[in-house]
């Protein structure tokens, strides 16, 4: 695994309250070509998933800072990262290296299978209450609703965002039976965290999220993953 390939691209969210921008996810990419899945899976069976998703935050932050664009960004962190002795340390490492704010950075945390077991006892817990506690930093729930991230974790972690899988946004707008789904979100989300929709891919199904009052999109119809400098050049032009 050449680390030196890797890179990160940037897709917007957009909220839905104000049409303004709320925030970046930050995406990792590499010159081969190689899906993030792919990169992952081979980093895990070489024993060095922690050393790619530590530098995949690394890049992250790196890129944004250099770029800012004043708002908040989303960086993906599996829980087996988070609980990792030596992580804190490196986040604040990068802090200082780089100037960046932590109260604007928001980790994304996903429930995949081999993943699954740091999800219950107390390392995860606690690792989540120090980075809100002494980065200020906050917690999403990621593709809630993919039938492996589950409500529990909504209970259990009480995040200040969540993420909604990106089957619920796809083609919204042709499915009653999505957009009564959303609803139930939306209205759990009143008042407890912020709801982000993910796979809005057609004008339509935005207005539609719209319609629902859901508080945040993302999807190829608000913005596609693209180098953060081409935000900042077009919010320059502005």
């Amino acid at each position: 695994m050449d680390l030196s390939q890797m890179f990160t691209m940037y897709q917007p969210l957009i909220s839905f309250k104000d049409d303004k921008l709320f925030g970046f996810e930050a995406l990792l990419r590499s010159e081969t070509g190689a899906a993030p899945g792919e990169l992952f899976e081979n980093a895990r069976g070489r024993g060095s998933v922690y050393a790619l998703d530590r530098h995949a935050v690394k890049l992250a932050v790196e890129g944004f800072r250099k770029h800012g664009v004043g708002t908040k960004l989303f960086v993906n962190v599996l829980p087996s990262t988070l609980v990792e002795r030596d992580f804190f340390p490196y986040l604040e490492g990068i802090f200082a290296d780089t100037g960046f704010d932590p109260t604007t950075l928001v980790f994304e945390l996903t429930e995949t299978i081999v993943e699954a077991s740091f999800w219950s006892g107390n390392a995860l817990k606690d690792a989540v209450a120090r980075i809100r506690r002494e980065l200020g930093a906050s917690i999403a729930v990621d593709d809630v609703g993919s039938g492996v991230a589950c409500n529990r974790n909504i209970v259990e972690f009480e995040p200040d965002i969540v993420k909604l899988d990106q089957y619920f946004g796809f083609e919204l707008s042709k499915s009653p039976a999505k957009q009564r789904m959303v609803d139930s979100y939306r209205r759990l989300a009143e008042g407890s965290f912020t709801l982000v929709l993910e796979g809005i891919e057609f004008e339509e199904d935005a207005k539609a999220a719209r319609s629902l009052d859901v508080d945040v999109g993302q999807g190829y119809a608000l913005g596609r993953p693209e180098p953060l400098e081409r935000f900042a050049e077009a919010a320059a032009e502005r």
